[in-house]
Protein backbone atom coordinates (compact mmCIF):
# COMPACT_ATOMS: atom_id res chain seq x y z
CA UNK A 1 0.00 0.00 0.00
CA UNK A 2 1.51 3.34 -1.00
CA UNK A 3 1.09 6.40 1.14
CA UNK A 4 -0.49 9.37 -0.61
CA UNK A 5 1.36 12.65 -0.54
CA UNK A 6 -0.23 15.43 1.48
CA UNK A 7 -2.33 17.80 -0.62
CA UNK A 8 0.04 20.72 -0.01
CA UNK A 9 2.99 18.78 -1.47
CA UNK A 10 1.16 18.02 -4.70
CA UNK A 11 1.90 20.54 -7.50
CA UNK A 12 -1.07 22.01 -9.35
CA UNK A 13 -0.08 20.53 -12.68
CA UNK A 14 0.18 17.00 -11.28
CA UNK A 15 -2.05 14.38 -12.85
CA UNK A 16 -2.76 13.00 -9.38
CA UNK A 17 -6.04 14.46 -8.31
CA UNK A 18 -7.25 13.73 -4.75
CA UNK A 19 -10.50 12.21 -6.04
CA UNK A 20 -8.61 9.76 -8.27
CA UNK A 21 -6.48 8.28 -5.48
CA UNK A 22 -7.26 5.47 -3.12
CA UNK A 23 -9.88 2.74 -2.96
CA UNK A 24 -13.45 3.36 -3.93
CA UNK A 25 -12.62 5.84 -6.65
CA UNK A 26 -15.72 6.57 -8.71
CA UNK A 27 -14.68 9.77 -10.48
CA UNK A 28 -11.45 8.72 -12.23
CA UNK A 29 -11.37 9.78 -15.86
CA UNK A 30 -13.85 12.60 -15.40
CA UNK A 31 -11.53 14.40 -12.96
CA UNK A 32 -8.58 13.92 -15.28
CA UNK A 33 -10.67 15.63 -17.98
CA UNK A 34 -11.37 18.51 -15.58
CA UNK A 35 -7.62 18.85 -14.95
CA UNK A 36 -6.83 18.95 -18.67
CA UNK A 37 -9.69 21.36 -19.41
CA UNK A 38 -8.60 23.77 -16.67
CA UNK A 39 -5.00 23.56 -17.88
CA UNK A 40 -6.15 24.52 -21.39
CA UNK A 41 -8.15 27.47 -20.02
CA UNK A 42 -5.15 28.71 -18.06
CA UNK A 43 -2.95 28.27 -21.13
CA UNK A 44 -5.39 30.47 -23.10
CA UNK A 45 -5.33 33.11 -20.36
CA UNK A 46 -1.53 32.94 -20.30
CA UNK A 47 -1.35 33.53 -24.06
CA UNK A 48 -3.72 36.49 -23.79
CA UNK A 49 -1.62 37.96 -20.97
CA UNK A 50 1.56 37.57 -23.03
CA UNK A 51 -0.10 39.15 -26.06
CA UNK A 52 -1.30 42.07 -23.93
CA UNK A 53 2.17 42.41 -22.44
CA UNK A 54 3.69 42.58 -25.91
CA UNK A 55 1.21 45.28 -26.96
CA UNK A 56 1.85 47.38 -23.81
CA UNK A 57 5.62 46.89 -24.17
CA UNK A 58 5.65 48.12 -27.77
CA UNK A 59 3.43 51.11 -26.96
CA UNK A 60 5.46 51.93 -23.86
CA UNK A 61 8.86 51.78 -25.53
CA UNK A 62 7.69 53.85 -28.50
CA UNK A 63 6.15 56.52 -26.26
CA UNK A 64 9.12 56.63 -23.88
CA UNK A 65 11.69 56.91 -26.65
CA UNK A 66 9.77 58.83 -29.29
CA UNK A 67 6.90 60.81 -27.69
CA UNK A 68 6.47 63.04 -30.76
CA UNK A 69 4.74 60.11 -32.46
CA UNK A 70 1.47 61.28 -30.90
CA UNK A 71 1.72 64.51 -32.86
CA UNK A 72 2.82 62.89 -36.10
CA UNK A 73 0.69 59.74 -36.34
CA UNK A 74 -2.36 60.63 -34.30
CA UNK A 75 -2.69 64.26 -35.31
CA UNK A 76 -2.49 65.66 -31.81
CA UNK A 77 -1.84 69.37 -31.34
CA UNK A 78 1.79 70.38 -30.86
CA UNK A 79 3.15 70.70 -27.35
CA UNK A 80 6.61 71.14 -25.94
CA UNK A 81 6.39 69.15 -22.70
CA UNK A 82 6.90 65.44 -23.42
CA UNK A 83 7.54 64.27 -19.86
CA UNK A 84 3.95 63.08 -19.34
CA UNK A 85 3.98 61.03 -22.51
CA UNK A 86 7.32 59.51 -21.55
CA UNK A 87 5.97 58.78 -18.07
CA UNK A 88 3.00 56.94 -19.59
CA UNK A 89 5.43 54.97 -21.77
CA UNK A 90 7.51 53.93 -18.78
CA UNK A 91 4.40 52.90 -16.86
CA UNK A 92 3.20 50.88 -19.86
CA UNK A 93 6.50 48.97 -19.86
CA UNK A 94 6.04 48.28 -16.13
CA UNK A 95 2.50 47.06 -16.76
CA UNK A 96 3.82 44.73 -19.47
CA UNK A 97 6.34 43.27 -17.04
CA UNK A 98 3.60 42.65 -14.48
CA UNK A 99 1.46 40.93 -17.11
CA UNK A 100 4.35 38.59 -17.89
CA UNK A 101 4.86 37.85 -14.18
CA UNK A 102 1.17 37.01 -13.73
CA UNK A 103 1.25 34.95 -16.93
CA UNK A 104 4.13 32.86 -15.61
CA UNK A 105 2.09 31.96 -12.50
CA UNK A 106 -1.36 31.99 -14.11
CA UNK A 107 -2.44 28.74 -12.44
CA UNK A 108 -2.22 30.39 -9.03
CA UNK A 109 -2.66 34.09 -9.84
CA UNK A 110 -5.26 34.07 -12.63
CA UNK A 111 -7.55 36.35 -10.63
CA UNK A 112 -4.86 39.09 -10.62
CA UNK A 113 -5.74 39.59 -14.27
CA UNK A 114 -8.80 41.59 -13.19
CA UNK A 115 -6.44 44.53 -12.71
CA UNK A 116 -5.40 44.26 -16.35
CA UNK A 117 -9.04 44.09 -17.47
CA UNK A 118 -9.75 47.28 -15.53
CA UNK A 119 -6.75 49.13 -16.97
CA UNK A 120 -7.34 47.94 -20.54
CA UNK A 121 -11.06 48.75 -20.33
CA UNK A 122 -10.35 52.27 -19.05
CA UNK A 123 -7.81 52.85 -21.82
CA UNK A 124 -10.26 51.51 -24.42
CA UNK A 125 -12.97 53.82 -23.11
CA UNK A 126 -10.56 56.76 -23.22
CA UNK A 127 -9.55 55.97 -26.81
CA UNK A 128 -13.20 55.61 -27.85
CA UNK A 129 -14.32 58.85 -26.21
CA UNK A 130 -11.34 60.72 -27.64
CA UNK A 131 -12.01 59.40 -31.16
CA UNK A 132 -15.71 60.26 -30.90
CA UNK A 133 -15.66 63.60 -29.10
CA UNK A 134 -12.16 64.82 -28.23
CA UNK A 135 -10.34 65.41 -31.49
CA UNK A 136 -9.60 68.92 -32.70
CA UNK A 137 -11.12 70.08 -35.99
CA UNK A 138 -9.40 68.54 -38.98
CA UNK A 139 -7.59 65.83 -37.00
CA UNK A 140 -7.78 62.30 -38.32
CA UNK A 141 -9.64 59.81 -36.19
CA UNK A 142 -8.83 56.53 -37.99
CA UNK A 143 -5.84 55.63 -35.81
CA UNK A 144 -7.71 56.54 -32.63
CA UNK A 145 -10.54 54.22 -33.66
CA UNK A 146 -8.00 51.48 -34.47
CA UNK A 147 -6.44 51.91 -31.02
CA UNK A 148 -9.88 51.80 -29.42
CA UNK A 149 -10.83 48.61 -31.26
CA UNK A 150 -7.51 46.99 -30.34
CA UNK A 151 -7.89 47.93 -26.67
CA UNK A 152 -11.49 46.67 -26.57
CA UNK A 153 -10.39 43.41 -28.21
CA UNK A 154 -7.59 42.92 -25.69
CA UNK A 155 -9.86 43.74 -22.75
CA UNK A 156 -12.56 41.45 -24.08
CA UNK A 157 -10.16 38.57 -24.60
CA UNK A 158 -8.82 39.02 -21.07
CA UNK A 159 -12.39 38.96 -19.81
CA UNK A 160 -13.15 35.76 -21.72
CA UNK A 161 -10.02 34.08 -20.36
CA UNK A 162 -10.80 35.20 -16.83
CA UNK A 163 -14.42 34.12 -16.93
CA UNK A 164 -13.40 30.70 -18.23
CA UNK A 165 -10.77 30.33 -15.52
CA UNK A 166 -13.17 31.49 -12.82
CA UNK A 167 -15.99 29.25 -14.02
CA UNK A 168 -13.86 26.13 -14.20
CA UNK A 169 -11.53 26.81 -11.25
CA UNK A 170 -8.64 24.56 -10.28
CA UNK A 171 -9.73 20.93 -9.84
CA UNK A 172 -8.58 20.96 -6.20
CA UNK A 173 -11.03 23.79 -5.50
CA UNK A 174 -14.03 22.37 -7.35
CA UNK A 175 -16.97 21.25 -5.25
CA UNK A 176 -17.56 17.55 -5.02
CA UNK A 177 -16.72 14.43 -3.06
CA UNK A 178 -13.25 14.01 -1.66
CA UNK A 179 -11.91 10.78 -0.16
Amino acid sequence: MSAARPRSARPFYSFEHPATEGPGNTLGERDFGVQVCYTQVVALLRRILYLGALAWLVVGVVLAVYPVILQRLLGQPGYTEHAWVRLFGIQAVGLALLMVLVGHRAEELWWWSWAFVLITGAVALLFTLNAAFGLPDGAGSALWWALAIGAWALGGSLLVGLSSAARRGPPDERPGPRP
